[in-house]
């Protein structure tokens, strides 16, 4: 009896990685990702396609990383959107990095990005 009352009291927090990507980097719940991008940005969104987490290595040599959430808006802007439980010092380093990964990744040759 002990084992089925831990067991329904058990509610795996949406502060976890796993939980946060599968409430917000699911395609069944776009409408989510969708109210809390309007709720944070100035933008009005009315959709987003969802990309490859992964930041692309061009050398071995290269930091590897994974994004919670990457996804395009209609709008044509790129988003990042990470959880962050515990402040550490690495953070604001590691956001430019992404965001500089993110950016150069839209980069084509002879092309300059306009947003």
């Amino acid at each position: 009896m002990q084992n089925n009352i831990i067991e329904e009291e058990f509610i795996m927090s949406p502060q976890n990685d796993y939980v946060f990507k599968r409430i917000f980097g699911d395609e069944r719940n776009k409408d989510l990702l969708i109210s809390f991008l309007n709720a944070v940005l100035v933008e009005n969104i009315s959709d987003v396609e969802l990309l490859n987490t992964e930041l692309k290595k061009e050398h071995m040599q290269d930091k590897y990383g994974i994004l919670d959430i990457k996804a395009k808006t209609d709008l044509g802007i790129f988003v990042d959107v990470e959880i962050q439980v515990i402040n550490t010092s690495t953070m604001p380093k590691r956001t430019l990095y992404y965001w500089a990964k993110m950016y150069t990744e839209q980069m084509a040759p002879g092309k300059i990005i306009e947003n």
